[in-house]
């Protein structure tokens, strides 16, 4: 799908066109980066992200999410091999992430919605702030995830769920509020009420 992609749409041109680029809405800085070239320490790519979050105007955007396709974070039991991506993920970008104090890392990939408390070198920091919250929004309109969550693969994440829905955004200068809405009923959750929601602060 990267063929067509690249081929259709433009980044903002300050990165690698559609493969990795950054933007400013409103408060909030966003790096858009592919979770499909090597972002190993060293790369092209990883010294584009350091670059791109350490240039971050904390004045102008007070709130910063890094989004890509695979997961650094999560309990899905599906394949083995995401879970060894996520821990190669955690080794080389996690470290960035922390250093320039990263609110939310925005996911896909598996077609669930799960999220982590504030997170960092795989345990929930204590403040509740200095650290990032993962999100996996994956479940758009694809199969759903046949696969449970297990805690043997952390004890970082907060809810989760195998089921369509989508993710609402709202932000101002002390507060950033990700909501999950379902697309079906449960639980006393009516279709399109939200399901989940977390407030993040500033870093502490």
């Amino acid at each position: 799908c990267g063929v067509p992609t690249q081929a259709r749409f433009n980044g903002t041109g300050n990165g690698n066109g559609v493969f990795w680029y950054s933007f400013d809405e409103g408060g909030v800085h966003v790096s858009v980066v592919s979770s499909e070239h090597d972002w190993r320490v060293g790369t092209e790519l990883y010294e584009w992200i350091e670059s791109d979050l350490k240039n971050v105007n904390r004045t102008k955007t007070p709130w910063v999410i890094l989004t890509t396709h695979r997961m650094m974070y999560t309990t899905q039991l599906q394949e083995d091999g995401d879970y060894h991506v996520s821990l190669g993920m955690r080794e080389n970008l996690e470290p960035l992430l922390y250093k320039y104090r990263v609110n939310l890392m925005l996911v896909g990939h598996q077609h669930s919605y799960e999220r982590s408390c504030a997170v960092y070198k795989g345990e929930c920091v204590e403040d509740g702030h200095s650290g990032t919250v993962h999100i996996v929004a994956g479940m758009a309109g694809a199969t759903k995830e046949k696969g449970g969550f297990s805690p043997s693969l952390g004890n970082f994440s907060l809810a989760h769920v195998n089921d369509y829905g989508y993710l609402r955004l709202s932000a101002n200068v002390s507060s950033l509020v990700v909501s999950f809405v379902r697309s079906n009923p449960h639980d006393g959750v009516k279709a399109g009420q939200v399901w989940d929601q977390v407030e993040l602060k500033p870093w502490m």
